[in-house]
């Protein structure tokens, strides 16, 4: 699946080109998938400890204390996002790119939250839980079902999720951002404070 993913992302970028489609001045990468491709890593299938489980747990605790669901249908970018914005550690990570899985059955555009390189996906809900864990057992979190794969760039610094909030006023995809002319694609590096100033 990991092949299929990359085939895919590498064929968006080449379709664009041998298409005839010409990157706008300004721009630095021709498409999303363009972005993810160069920004973006794969990440690992594996268990979370108990230490992770007890940074997830206690993000989970902080937004439920505060009344915000982050397991809404379709709201993946918001309860990612949100979920890191609950944590008081910087070990959660908003994650954004292309995901497949149970859910879809080819690639699309996801928001999820990493811990170590291991994915805690709050929105997508598995066909079997998983009864041996007690921290989200109906979500892809840590060791993967078979046919799941993340792949995406990390927005290490939470501050620039927060920043894109209040200029947005709303929760949504940071490389999606059409409102905001696309800061990503136009080279805005989201873990370079100095760089939103410049680009935007």
């Amino acid at each position: 699946m990991d092949n299929a993913l990359t085939s895919y992302l590498q064929s968006m970028v080449a379709l664009r080109k041998h298409g005839g489609f010409t990157v706008p001045t300004g721009y630095d990468y021709s498409c999303m998938e363009d972005y993810v491709l160069r920004n973006g890593v794969v990440l690992r299938s594996e268990g979370l400890t108990p230490e992770e489980e007890a940074i997830v747990q206690g993000a989970l605790d902080d937004a439920e204390a505060l009344g915000r669901d982050v397991h809404e249908f379709k709201q993946c970018f918001a309860n990612a996002q949100s979920l890191v914005l609950h944590a008081d550690t910087d070990e959660l990570v908003y994650y954004e790119g292309y995901a497949c899985g149970r859910v879809s059955g080819f690639p699309i555009h996801h928001g999820w939250v990493g811990i170590n390189g291991k994915v805690v996906d709050l929105t997508w809900e598995l066909e079997c839980p998983v009864q041996s864990r007690t921290l989200l057992p109906n979500r892809p979190v840590g060791e993967l079902p078979e046919g799941y794969v993340y792949w995406g760039f990390p927005v290490e610094n939470v501050r620039y999720v927060r920043h894109r909030i209040l200029a947005r006023e709303m929760i949504g995809s940071l490389l999606d951002d059409w409102e905001g002319d696309f800061p990503l694609l136009r080279g805005v590096d989201p873990n370079d404070e100095a760089s939103w100033d410049e680009k935007e």
